[in-house]
């Protein structure tokens, strides 16, 4: 979960924000199912319906990927075979979005509700969770640190799970994210 940059509303975040404006390619072999119209082409209420700008979503066969806010509809066509490595398109802000960037989605499936942690399928796969830092109350890590370390998480749109203490699987993955994102 996470606070919308636009609404402002709490919604779950579905995948991986990628800051800047580059060439965005193809991770492996697949069928395009899936280009969104032309950003300037469509109508204010066109627009408002789909905030994810130009949009192309790629079937792999045991999983699909979706790309976010191009800065141009891509060149690819619905039913189009595609190598690792072909562009897809350069990232940008068409959309609900608030600068610059790629919108990154793993799907279980070509529908929306079927996300899944997109990290794994980054390069350098599925992150190791670093050893707790090793900040002491009274000689020991202690619950009150993890309990602060949470909140501040929960603040700043990172999804820690349950606040009660505990370095949990949960807590450790939004620390991570938070420090790479360099949100602390």
């Amino acid at each position: 979960m996470r606070k919308h940059p636009i609404t402002g509303q709490m919604r779950m975040h579905t995948g991986v924000d990628v800051g800047g404006t580059f060439p965005v390619t193809a991770p492996a072999d697949g069928t395009v199912v899936h280009v969104a119209p032309e950003w300037n082409n469509l109508s204010d209420r066109e627009k408002r319906r789909r905030t994810g700008g130009n949009t192309v979503v790629i079937n792999h066969g045991d999983i699909h990927t979706a790309y976010f806010h191009g800065r141009n509809q891509s060149r690819l066509r619905v039913g189009q075979k595609i190598k690792a490595g072909d562009h897809i398109f350069t990232s940008g802000t068409t959309g609900a979005s608030t600068g610059n960037h790629l919108h990154f989605e793993v799907r279980r499936g070509r529908d929306q509700s079927t996300h899944t942690d997109p990290v794994p399928y980054l390069p350098g796969g599925t992150p190791v969770p670093p050893e707790p830092t090793k900040l002491v109350e009274d000689g020991i890590l202690g619950k009150n640190t993890w309990k602060a370390f949470q909140t501040v998480l929960k603040d700043k749109g990172f999804y820690t799970g349950r606040i009660d203490g505990i370095a949990g699987r949960q807590t450790i993955r939004a620390l991570q994210r938070a420090l790479n994102a360099n949100a602390l």
